[in-house]
């Protein structure tokens, strides 16, 4: 009896961490599509607290319609199976295309712990012979997290926690998406300023050209040409004979 004990303890023992397997597993490749609101609330957080829900929703949407960019957030409650930073590149790999410098924001509420997914490749220079290139560097995206996560640190509502993170993220986010895009439009402007340059150059030397020309034309139609007078005696007795005649035989064709 005591061996038959031993031996269903052992069985359990050994299903219970089968389960725990499955079920992380399973969790890690549900991923369901891409939600409108951005934001993924797995343990119904924020059933009771739709108005801060909205708040966090509207932040990431705007990210979206301001610079085109992807941001989600997917809240936890104690993550299963795998760490953070393999769970939010899964979710990378299933919702947007490895060309797209978009962003995955995972935070456990209990843990207080947050990690981002993103493209490796991009991130690690794969596309830059197809001069395509993240907008935000990695050492930002480190930046990004561990100012979001000083946000957390103190507060015990996790409401709160949750929402000062996704705040501080959309924040930093758009100030290093504005700044890059002040950039752009700078060296847009000079490249700008430099072909508006080379192109007034033209237009002037062009215009000195057409100038040049038309003064030797003008100077060409001022010329008079007169013929010489030539002092000429009577010949044949023809008073306007002429000194000079010019003659020309057409001859027709039965006498060639």
């Amino acid at each position: 009896m005591l061996l038959i004990r031993s031996a269903i303890f052992s069985l359990v023992a050994g299903i219970f961490p089968l389960a725990a397997q499955l079920s992380g597993f399973e969790f890690q490749s549900d991923h369901g599509e891409p939600p409108i609101t951005r934001v993924v609330d797995r343990d119904h957080y924020y059933r009771t607290e739709p108005e801060k829900f909205q708040r966090i929703s509207d932040d990431l949407i705007r990210l979206k319609a301001e610079y085109d960019f992807e941001v989600y957030l997917i809240i936890l409650s104690g993550h299963v199976g795998e760490d953070l930073m393999t769970m939010a590149q899964g979710y990378h790999e299933a919702w947007l295309d490895e060309k797209n410098d978009g962003l995955i924001f995972l935070i456990d509420v209990q843990s207080r712990a947050g990690n981002v997914g993103y493209s490796e490749k991009l991130y690690g220079g794969g596309f830059m012979k197809e001069d395509i290139l993240p907008r935000i560097m990695r050492s930002d995206l480190e930046t990004i997290m561990f100012e979001a996560s000083e946000c957390m640190v103190g507060v015990e509502d996790p409401h709160q926690r949750v929402e000062n993170f996704a705040v501080e993220i959309t924040k930093l986010i758009s100030e290093n998406l504005e700044a890059r895009k002040q950039l752009n439009e700078g060296a847009e402007n000079v490249r700008l300023m430099g072909v508006m340059a080379v192109v007034i150059l033209l237009v002037g030397f062009i215009i000195a050209l057409v100038a040049k020309l038309l003064a030797r034309s003008e100077k060409r139609v001022a010329e008079v040409y007169r013929f010489p007078d030539v002092l000429v005696g009577e010949r044949l007795k023809a008073q306007n004979g002429g000194g000079k005649i010019s003659w020309t035989s057409f001859d027709s064709p039965s006498e060639r």
